[in-house]
């Protein structure tokens, strides 16, 4: 460059960059700052030996939660008060526990009592760790703090191969019984049975149920590919909430804080999104990153950043620091 022409260069980018720097607010609130996303929710790969992190808003995958030689078969998810999350771990009949926050491997929480294929988990309001066992047709019960073994808290009244399990707003215990097709009903302090809550409306080996917030049961249908709606005080069909080709072998269920209901899809490797009012298909996610047959869901309700965004930003500002201090010296 001729010597005679670099100031007036110099000065334009100068008044530029001057212009930029005075714009960056703006562009903050333009969204150029970091995003903010959704909750965070686990699926756990059945078949990948797994636990998956993704965005609830975007589906982005996040991170690997969980892998390694202690995962065999993961099955149900939940979290504690203390935020640690719970596996259960069908393939070696044993609960494990987990760090929330820093995702290291804690502990075997609970085994023992007959638990044979852990599958679906809760916490009761005594703080007490309830787990389905599926080949002892029971609802097992564990001390919620150290996780010795407490009792066979349910069982009878027809459960067969139990799956899904949770406590309603009426804090008794609802269980999907795979093989006879019903959702029965147990009370929540005594364990005793109350009776066959629902069936009918072609439930065919029910898995994963959720109370939603408008109070009825929401259960999947394994094995004629839908979620059904019952009332939550009858146990009275209200109606095939959710259907159709997408829906593949669908497993457990949650709804987010919009109150928008995830549905594993286990034979598709996806997992379903659907308002939780009206039963439209929301978004398809198809989970990549190598997790295989998601099965338990589970969310964090923690906000997630993408750091990606500051980060751009801070180089920006630095080329611009950079590209002015050469100017100086021109």
């Amino acid at each position: 460059m001729p010597e005679n022409t670099s100031y007036p260069i110099c000065n334009t980018i100068k008044r530029k960059l001057f212009n930029f720097i005075r714009a960056l607010p703006a562009l903050a609130t333009l969204g150029f700052a970091t995003p903010t996303l959704g909750a965070t929710f686990y699926v756990a790969g059945f078949n990948s030996d797994n636990i998956q992190q993704y965005d609830s808003k975007t589906g982005y995958f996040l991170d690997t939660f969980a892998s390694g030689s202690q995962l065999n078969e993961p099955e149900g998810l939940v979290f504690d008060s203390n935020g640690d999350l719970y596996v259960s771990n069908r393939g070696t009949d044993q609960i494990l526990k987990y760090n929330g926050k820093t995702r290291a491997f804690l502990e075997v929480f609970a085994s023992g009592g007959g638990l044979d294929q852990p599958d679906g988990l809760s916490f009761g309001s005594n703080g007490n760790l309830y787990v389905s066992s599926q080949l002892t047709d029971q609802v097992l019960e564990y001390d919620g703090r150290t996780g010795a073994f407490v009792k066979v808290f349910a069982s009878g009244g027809g459960l067969d191969f139990p799956t899904g399990i949770v406590f309603g707003p009426d804090n008794n215990l609802y269980v999907s019984s795979f093989y006879s097709n019903n959702i029965l009903w147990y009370d929540g302090e005594t364990g005793n049975l109350l009776g066959t809550f629902a069936s009918g409306g072609g439930l065919t080996g029910p898995t994963g149920l959720s109370f939603g917030s408008d109070g009825n049961l929401y259960v999947s249908s394994f094995l004629s590919d839908q979620v059904l709606e019952y009332d939550g005080k009858t146990g009275n069909l209200r109606v095939t909430f959710a259907s159709g080709s997408q829906l593949d072998g669908p497993n457990f269920l949650n709804f987010d804080l919009d109150g928008n209901l995830y549905v594993g899809s286990v034979e598709n490797n996806q997992v379903l999104v659907y308002d939780g009012m009206t039963g439209a298909l929301l978004h398809t996610l198809a989970l990549d990153n190598g997790l295989d047959a998601p099965t338990g869901i589970v969310f964090s309700h923690k906000s997630s950043s993408i750091p990606e965004s500051s980060f751009v930003l801070g180089l920006c500002v630095f080329g611009i620091l950079s590209v002015y201090g050469l100017c100086n010296k021109a």
